[in-house]
């Protein structure tokens, strides 16, 4: 009789005792009994998700997924007083219940700014399969930080972007998570604008050589952590990654080895692979792109070097060649790369530095080689070691000044200074230059990339304009437009808007003209004009200025008749 009230009452004691547990630990403040759930609930009583019950999240929906948390919570609690809980917690937590809050259709609208700065969809990641595998809520927001209870794991995304793949071919490449920066930053102590080098499309691996550190590998020994069994290890990652990542809801970092993204290695001007085949960093090319090497010639670095572009920035071409009988690879440069990154024409530019280098060096050669040979004999005060060394420095560096185009300029410079020095003694010539330093004074802008425009001479109107002797006096600006590039204004090509504003000695520019009427052309004789007495500034000078006379103009001195005349022969020659 006894046995038989005992059981009921045992019963109904069991299952009010099991009611209080369950009613209990409803409560999130019962989690907080157990030394190691402290922490967890610390960070969710100060989290944005304080206000959501701890069963709302971590139970699945329904009443078998309610009584299915509890019989687990009574089998962990056991587990802990019994001293063999796990230190590694986990938990798993089904997708539906984030969506009882997070609406997926509000999800899939727009994007997200992640730190700040990483515009996220999660339309593009949620509920598909990326590289064979389905990833969950939780694959992504699994960090416990201060403030927030699920957030994002970003060394989640390093992982699956990068993992497999080139360094500088992630999934969605590199714009696909973050843009180059927008402002001007610092680089070396160089200003450095992303933007220009944006639009011309080049790409980031050209400065960013390496961005990551780590392949994220899976071990053994962590598959051991969890697995007793060692074949698991020989399923394909797809099957691996639907247990674990979709199903199990695993940490990535509990399997793969970290992956640290970041600028390893940025470009560097004296790249190592060159300095395989070059030696170290005291190459002839490199001694001139650095900007040093020459005598007596400032340390005038290349722009390009102290943006700390490589060998390899502009050495891009590989060409096949013929070495002692065995096929050899070069990497070689040529005009069109300077294209890439400085845009349309810039090769054009390249191309006149090189011709500007290869003419002086080419007028110079002979001039050097008379002055040593003067100096040698007549023992003249002249630096020949100068002479003699920065020519063989220009000439042996082969690329005609594209390595640093105003250091070559500069070293010719010298040359000339000294070769000066030597024909003012021996030849009795009072030549004097305009220093290079002093014309980049005046026109930086411009002859910051135009190096060497002094030293060449174009055709105007069948006359040789030497821009040099015009540069001593005038500024770029009184000729070419600064604000479209390239324009010469059509009151340039008129000499007389210059020449003119003084009355100066015909014959300097008009040589052929001067010669005809003086009857100094060929077997002429002098014009009858010219016998006459009547002087260049009878006919051209008008109101204290030199114009071309009109056809009726020798209707002032001669009678009409003479102007018929004149007209007649006119189209006759």
């Amino acid at each position: 009789m006894k046995k038989k009230i005992i059981f009921p009452i045992l019963t109904i004691l069991i299952l009010y005792f099991f009611y209080l547990f369950i009613r209990v630990s409803d409560n999130p403040s019962f989690c907080n009994s157990c030394h190691i759930m402290k922490s967890y609930y610390e960070n969710w009583l100060s989290s944005s998700h304080n206000n959501v019950n701890c069963i709302d999240c971590h139970y699945r929906k329904g009443f078998f997924g309610y009584m299915e948390g509890k019989f687990r919570l009574l089998a962990e609690m056991i587990r802990y007083f019994a001293g063999v809980y796990h230190v590694r917690l986990h938990s798993k937590i089904d997708d539906n219940n984030c969506k009882k809050c997070h609406i997926k259709e509000e999800l899939e609208i727009g994007e997200v700014l992640f730190a700040k700065r990483i515009k996220f969809k999660h339309v593009k990641h949620y509920d598909k399969e990326i590289r064979g595998v389905n990833l969950a809520c939780q694959s992504c927001h699994s960090e416990l930080v201060q403030g927030e209870h699920t957030a994002v794991n970003k060394d989640v995304c390093i992982i699956c972007h990068f993992i497999g793949k080139e360094a500088s071919e992630p999934i969605a490449g590199c714009e696909g998570c973050h843009g180059p920066p927008k402002e001007v930053i610092l680089v070396r102590g160089i200003k450095f604008s992303h933007t220009k080098y944006e639009e011309a499309k080049i790409g980031c691996r050209t400065c960013h050589i390496y961005v990551t550190e780590g392949r994220g590998e899976v071990v053994q020994e962590k598959c051991s952590q969890c697995h007793v069994e060692r074949e698991i290890a020989s399923k394909d990652h797809i099957f691996l990654h639907n247990v674990h990542v979709t199903k199990e809801k695993i940490k990535c970092e509990w399997c793969h080895s970290e992956i640290k993204h970041k600028k390893i290695e940025m470009a560097y001007a004296l790249s190592p692979k060159c300095e395989e085949c070059h030696g170290g960093k005291h190459t002839l090319q490199e001694r001139l792109y650095i900007g040093v090497g020459a005598i007596d010639v400032p340390v005038t670095p290349d722009p390009m070097f102290l943006s700390g572009v490589s060998c390899i920035g502009c050495h891009q071409i590989k060409e096949e060649k013929l070495v002692f009988g065995h096929k050899s690879i070069f990497t070689i440069s040529t005009p069109q790369v300077c294209n890439d990154c400085h845009g349309k024409g810039y090769d054009k530019l390249a191309v006149i530095w090189q011709k500007g280098i290869r003419d002086r060096v080419k007028r110079m050669d002979e001039r050097v080689e008379r002055i040593i040979k003067i100096s040698d004999i007549l023992n003249l005060p002249l630096n020949t070691d100068l002479i003699k060394q920065n020519f063989e420095f220009i000439k042996s560096d082969k690329s005609n000044g594209l390595h640093n185009i105003k250091y070559a300029h500069l070293i010719l410079n010298r040359i000339e200074e000294e070769l000066e020095k030597g024909e003012r003694k021996f030849f009795d010539s009072n030549i004097k230059k305009i220093s290079l330093e002093r014309l980049f004074e005046k026109d930086p802008e411009c002859l910051s990339c135009h190096f060497g425009i002094e030293h060449q001479e174009v055709n105007v109107k069948n006359k040789t304009f030497n821009h040099y002797s015009h540069l001593l006096i005038n500024s770029c600006e009184d000729c070419h437009s600064k604000k479209i590039h390239g324009l010469t204004y059509k009151n340039s090509y008129e000499c007389n808007s210059c020449h003119h504003k003084k009355i100066q000695n015909c014959e300097n520019c008009h040589k052929i003209q001067y010669e005809i009427y003086n009857g100094k052309f060929k077997d002429f004789s002098p014009d009858v004009m010219k016998e006459a007495k009547v002087s260049c500034l009878d006919c051209h000078k008008k109101k204290e200025s030199i114009k071309k006379p009109e056809e009726n103009f020798c209707n002032e001195c001669h009678e009409e008749e003479y102007e018929r005349d004149f007209l007649e022969k006119r189209k006759i020659l």
